[in-house]
């Protein structure tokens, strides 16, 4: 075989071979949050804080869960109330709060979650530690659903940064981001009022 005809296979194995990559980087990125999303309304959790974020999320995108009752009904006890051992789990019942204010109309457990949540975090947020209660007083200030992101993003860094789990890396990545953002509304800012004079 010539060198010729080596180099033609070569570059021809190198281009099938990107045709089949950039097949699998079309892909629009919502195509794989969509999968995720869908594979989470198919998981059952038994943990009040999974199942809670859980919920959120679906909630968040669109995925309007049908069958509420099943996500929660595992946390109620027979008397049709939210079961009395979920006090004691303060971040599921955070986002259980945080669920209530997803809540869609004749959606009656989701009311019982905000009133039984509400109740319980008042009372937890004094005996708390720092960024657990932090936390609770931001969330009964102003619950996410009610709130802008990048405003709720600048709180809750500090926050973050209290927890010992906390990857550092992803930290710093959070600040940077902020504040170029925050730099970049500055710029738009000023801009604006260059344009007006």
């Amino acid at each position: 075989m010539s060198s010729q005809n080596s180099a033609n296979l070569v570059a021809t194995q190198d281009n099938k071979m990107s045709k089949e990559n950039r097949h699998l980087a079309d892909f629009n990125p919502n195509f794989w949050g969509d999968i995720f999303l869908s594979s989470l309304a198919e998981t059952i959790d038994d943990n009040l804080y999974t199942a809670s974020v859980r919920f959120r999320l679906l909630r968040e995108h669109g995925f309007n869960e049908s069958n509420i009752s099943n996500t929660f009904n595992k946390f109620i006890n027979e008397k049709g109330k939210f079961k009395e051992s979920l006090i004691s789990d303060v971040k599921g019942m955070l986002e259980l709060y945080e669920v209530a204010h997803f809540q869609l109309h004749e959606e009656t457990i989701l009311e019982e979650a905000h009133a039984f949540t509400m109740f319980h975090l008042k009372l937890a947020e004094t005996t708390m530690d720092y960024p657990l209660s932090t936390q609770i007083a931001n969330a009964l200030k102003q619950p996410l659903r009610k709130s802008l992101p990048r405003l709720v993003a600048r709180s809750y860094i500090p926050i973050c940064e209290g927890y010992a789990t906390v990857d550092k890396n992803l930290m710093k990545f959070a600040k940077l981001d902020f504040n170029m953002v925050q730099h970049l509304h500055k710029e738009e800012v000023v801009e604006m009022f260059r344009c007006c004079d």
